[in-house]
Order: C-alpha cells, then sequence, then structure tokens
C-alpha cells in the first residue's frame, strides 16, 4: 500500500493566520526537560506546517535514526515506521478521533487526551509495541489546533489497540470499537471513589496485594473491586481499564 502521510491533517482545518514561532523555544526545552526527567520520548506536532517542530532525543521513538534525519523527513518519518499493512487503521483512527475532537467546544478540546498503543519498526527491522498520547498545546485565534504534544512510551501491553479518547472539563470518554470501527463513548462517573484509588495504585504497578495493604483491606475486597471496575467500564481486563482510566487522569 502506498503510504500518504499527509493524510492525517486531512480531518483539521487548515490554519490561514500569521502565527508567531518566537517563544516556542520555551516549549521545546521544557519537551527535553520533560523526556529527560521520565525517560520516555515526546515531540511536538505543528498542524500549521503540517510536520513536527521539534522532536526529543530520546531514541525510542527516533528508532534508530538521528534528531536530524527524523526533523528532516517531517511525517514522510513514519513511513519508515509504520508497518504497512496497519497504515489504513491509522488512518481511520485518525479520522475518527479528529472527528470527535472538532465537534468538542474549545474549552474541551484544550483538555483532549487521545492514546493508543501500536507497533513500529526500528531501523534494523525489529517491532516495537509503543504506547503514544496526545494532547493539544496550543490554538490558533479560530480555534483551529495549532500545536500538540506527543508522549511516547514502551507499550505496557502485549498487542496493540487500546485507542482512547477523552476530556477532562467535559467528562467524555471515548473508546475506539474494532468490531464497528466507531468511537463509543463511556463513563468513568460510575465508578466510587475507592474503585477509582485503586485503578490509581494499578496505574502505579502496584499488584492486589500492594494495594490491601496500602487501603488496610483484605486481598478478597480488592480482587472484587477490580471485578466491579471491568464490569463497569466494559473492557475484558484490567489492563484495558488501566489504559482507559490513564488516559483521562
Amino acid at each position: 500500500m502506498r503510504m500518504n502521510t499527509q493524510q492525517f491533517f486531512d480531518h483539521l482545518p487548515t490554519i490561514t493566520e500569521e502565527l508567531s514561532y518566537e517563544d516556542t523555544g520555551t516549549l521545546i526545552d521544557m519537551c527535553d526537560i520533560f523526556s529527560m526527567s521520565n525517560n520516555i520520548s515526546t515531540f511536538i506536532i505543528d498542524f500549521a506546517q503540517q510536520g513536527f517542530l521539534h522532536v526529543s532525543p530520546h531514541p525510542l521513538f527516533l528508532l534508530g535514526y538521528s534528531q536530524q534525519e527524523v526533523m528532516n523527513m517531517g511525517y514522510n518519518f513514519y513511513k519508515e515506521i509504520l508497518l504497512p499493512e496497519d497504515f489504513h487503521k491509522h488512518l481511520q483512527i485518525n479520522k475518527i478521533g479528529f472527528g470527535i475532537f472538532n465537534t468538542l467546544a474549545l474549552e474541551d478540546r484544550k483538555s483532549a487526551h487521545f492514546a493508543y498503543s501500536f507497533y513500529v519498526k526500528h531501523k534494523s527491522g525489529r517491532k516495537i509495541l509503543i504506547n503514544h498520547k496526545f494532547t493539544p498545546l496550543r490554538f490558533a485565534l479560530d480555534g483551529s489546533l495549532w500545536l500538540a504534544i506527543c508522549f511516547v512510551r514502551n507499550s505496557p501491553y502485549k498487542e496493540p489497540g487500546d485507542v482512547v479518547f477523552s476530556t477532562n472539563k467535559g467528562s467524555k470518554h471515548f473508546r475506539y470499537n474494532w468490531d464497528t470501527h466507531k468511537m463509543t463513548e463511556y463513563y468513568l462517573e460510575n465508578l466510587t471513589p475507592r474503585e477509582q484509588e485503586i485503578l490509581h495504585l494499578s496505574m502505579r504497578g502496584y499488584n492486589e496485594h500492594q494495594i490491601a495493604e496500602e487501603l488496610h483491606c483484605r486481598v478478597q475486597t480488592i480482587k472484587n473491586h477490580r471485578q466491579k471496575i471491568i464490569q463497569k467500564m466494559g473492557v475484558h481486563n484490567l489492563s484495558n481499564a488501566i489504559t482507559m482510566f490513564s488516559s483521562v487522569f
């Protein structure tokens, strides 16, 4: 399949106003500081120029290429790292995700998160499963998305997927359904404060015994809570629940 990476920008309005990049150096510095302190890759997408404003030197997202090589390639970099058989799937997710994004009020768009796990190909040829999280940074005066920051880490899951989209202020949360190829809304409001507390601890890597000790209760109680969380969120396992929950908090 021929990959046209400019299609990733088809679902956002073109920015026509003149933009000032004078203070973006601060954003770039903060991007690199966050990358180093958290040991993850970060990069900034420039939707006005349809490319990267900056890519951190962390090696995970560079995938064997130099920082300058990736900057020079721009979005054509994805031709090198995406699996050809998955390209259409990425376009579909992009189209649906931004379809929801464009319907939101500006304040909700400012607090939006979009995350999923997918395979990328290292320059050496080996496949790596990464988790990619996207959040807006700046908007043009007319509300069009201008800059967004992305966080890339090794995926904690064994398979690609777990596509989630959410806004904090609007309390809107969506998960991609691979059977219907649509985003379906789900609700975190049904979780009790204790269930949310358990999810927070699970995100930090606590196992059932550690959570029970932290919350001063029996292990079986934690197991029961986890089962209710899975049922309420309509997912198959706790890993899916954590992915959905972490996209919001």
